[in-house]
């Protein structure tokens, strides 16, 4: 990992300004988003239009279909930029200079716009279901163990139910950890070749990523102190564009070494 992160410094050696600007527009569009999406919820409840604080524990179809909308137009605004972010990374890892502006590269044309949000709804659903079984045997597991704790106070059983029931559940969090680590090529594969069909890029994804998922958990724990450090030390802004670039330095490496890509070959046959 400190070849991976010796090398994302050099590329940020001239483009941490530019880094900067592309990482924070990103966190702007949510930020803003996420306050133009509470903005809107709280006026209507204060005009007395819908009372969202009602609507979240019962069923109400306005307040349904609004919160539906606020994240249909969440994903077509946020997904794009951050797929955009991510092109300009990528191309950065590879010595290219581009603009701040080349991160609306998903905006250039309807096409491509489609495609993007295609590419990330088929990974997002699957991430999903898995997510749905981890969830469900978690929530089976913490039925169990109340059950045992009403019916055997007192003695060493709820304790040891509590004791399998925590290692069962970080054994289910490490499981869907991996599972949607598969993934992780997608994305880099999509900014390389658009023209590569969706299941393509996935079982591309899938392939190469069976033997580099400890790889990825290595560097993302080698961050952690420094991500714990901007709570006192270092600002976020820095940090963070230090972080992507390393993740993007490690996902360009894997598409240059992994057989079943073959380096850029696949990718630049459109």
């Amino acid at each position: 990992m400190r070849e991976i992160r010796r090398s994302a410094l050099e590329r940020l050696s001239d483009n941490w300004g530019q880094a900067v600007v592309v990482t924070m527009t990103v966190v702007s569009i949510v930020a803003v988003f996420t306050l133009i999406q509470y903005l809107f919820y709280a006026v209507f409840d204060y005009l007395g239009i819908l009372r969202v604080y009602g609507s979240m524990f019962g069923f109400n179809a306005a307040y349904l279909v609004m919160t539906v909308l606020c994240v249909v137009l969440e994903y077509v605004v946020v997904v794009p930029a951050v797929v955009g972010a991510l092109w300009w990374f990528l191309h950065c890892t590879r010595g290219e200079r581009n603009t701040v502006g080349s991160m609306l590269v998903a905006y250039s044309d309807g096409r491509m716009l489609l495609k993007t949000l295609w590419v990330k709804f088929s990974v997002r659903i699957r991430k999903l279901c898995i997510l749905i079984v981890v969830g469900a045997s978690i929530y089976a597991q913490y039925t169990v163990l109340s059950m045992a704790f009403g019916r055997t106070a007192g003695n060493l059983v709820p304790v040891l139910l509590l004791l399998g029931f925590v290692l069962l559940t970080l054994c289910m969090l490490g499981f869907f950890v991996i599972f949607t680590l598969r993934y992780a090529l997608v994305d880099f594969l999509f900014v390389l070749n658009p023209d590569l069909s969706v299941r393509t890029m996935i079982n591309i994804s899938k392939t190469a990523m069976r033997h580099h998922i400890g790889r990825v958990i290595k560097l993302l724990i080698s961050f952690i102190p420094l991500f714990a450090l901007c709570l006192l030390v270092f600002p976020i802004f820095l940090i963070g564009p230090y972080f992507i670039m390393a993740y993007t330095e490690l996902m360009n490496d894997i598409i240059r070494v992994e057989p079943c890509i073959g380096g850029d070959e696949l990718l630049t046959k459109t």
